[in-house]
């Protein structure tokens, strides 16, 4: 703050001449706002919520319905690899309210990521299944993915609501 009093940047034309100076250093370095974020190719956010829970106990559960993303042709995606193909869909459910389940949640990586929004009430459960698989070098990926969640209301009468969002950022990546 002492630096700002001093340079008198208090008037405004000057603060507006530190910024715009700031602004084509940044450009002669070359750098790019979009290289602070990371820009992902998909994006889907599935969310389940309930009503409170009733004074007498009675609680309330929300499934959502899956939410369907397939690759386009010649792209796959880079999760759940499998050394064999398999013969049906593999579906992969997490518990946000189990440690032991938390930490089998993928971690983040250049192709994939779970980012949890809201989780409370007393059940917070996500899914994704993982179809239609295809060779790639040594493994098979899948290109077809499918997202959903389940909530359930407090367990406390009169408590709170259920809620279980989650945002799935995914890549697709081309098949050399």
């Amino acid at each position: 703050m002492a630096i700002i009093e001093a340079l008198n940047l208090k008037g405004g034309i000057y603060m507006k001449k530190l910024i715009s100076l700031l602004l084509v250093l940044c450009m002669v370095i070359g750098f790019s706002s979009m290289a602070l974020a990371k820009v992902w190719d998909n994006e889907i956010t599935v969310h389940a919520l309930t009503r409170n829970t009733k004074w007498d106990g009675k609680r309330y559960s929300h499934t959502t319905e899956w939410q369907k993303y397939t690759a386009t042709n010649g792209t796959v995606f880079l999760i759940y690899p499998q050394c064999y193909k398999p013969s049906t869909p593999l579906t992969y459910t997490y518990d946000l309210n189990d440690y032991n389940s938390r930490v089998q949640i993928p971690k983040k990586s250049e192709n994939f990521w779970i980012e949890i929004i809201s989780s409370f009430g007393s059940e917070n459960l996500f899914s994704i299944e993982a179809s239609n698989y295809i060779k790639v070098g040594f493994y098979y990926l899948p290109t077809k993915l499918r997202f959903r969640a389940h909530a359930r209301s407090s367990k406390k009468p009169l408590g709170g609501r259920g809620s279980t969002k989650i945002k799935f950022h995914f890549n697709e990546v081309p098949i050399p």
